[in-house]
């Protein structure tokens, strides 16, 4: 009768289950947590930069024309869409006072009819949102900065025909101003 060695026996069975199941599967694993990662770097990447990696390009288009000029706020117009044009509107007080300029590296500044500001924004699918912005704090009496900054928070994007349109419960619309070198 052969005796087996049951040391070597076990560590021989031990090696080939670690060999055919278990590095295997560590690999994968290993693998896709690296997969995952990788994705959510360049998720948060293009992100910051405001691209949307899922989008066929248009927004990189509107990118581009975002960050190529200084928008002058020209009027507003309560509601969203084409009918927003026979609603209410709001308009400067001062022309050319309120202004944005978007930087290709996600940081947005402006000027108001009294303070400046600055911080960040996001482009995502069409949706532009900012960050928190910082700004002077200057007192100016009747100034329409207030209003201002509340209606740029956020909404929908839009460029053509020489104008930026931001929408979100009112339609913000702004003319191009300077070329942005």
């Amino acid at each position: 009768m052969i005796k087996f060695n049951e040391v070597t026996w076990y560590s021989k069975l031990a090696a080939v289950i670690f060999f055919i199941g278990v590095l295997p599967m560590l690999t994968f694993y290993l693998g896709t947590q690296y997969q995952i990662a990788k994705f959510e770097i360049e998720m948060s990447t293009n992100t910051s930069s405001g691209l949307d990696p899922n989008n066929s390009g248009n927004e990189v288009d509107i990118y581009q024309d975002l960050t190529q000029y200084k928008w002058i706020w020209k009027e507003t117009h309560n509601g969203v869409g084409p009918d927003s044009l026979s609603s209410g509107k709001i308009i400067p007080r001062r022309t050319g006072a309120f202004t944005i300029t978007f930087s290709k590296d996600g940081k947005v500044s402006g000027t108001t009819d009294c303070n400046g500001f600055g911080g960040t924004y996001t482009l995502n699918g069409g949706e532009l949102s900012f960050g928190p912005l910082a700004s002077t704090l200057m007192f100016c009496e009747n100034s329409q900065e207030a209003e201002f900054l509340a209606m740029i928070k956020k909404g929908g994007l839009a460029i053509g025909d020489g104008a930026l349109y931001l929408e979100h419960n009112k339609t913000v619309i702004f003319d191009k101003g300077a070329k942005i070198k």
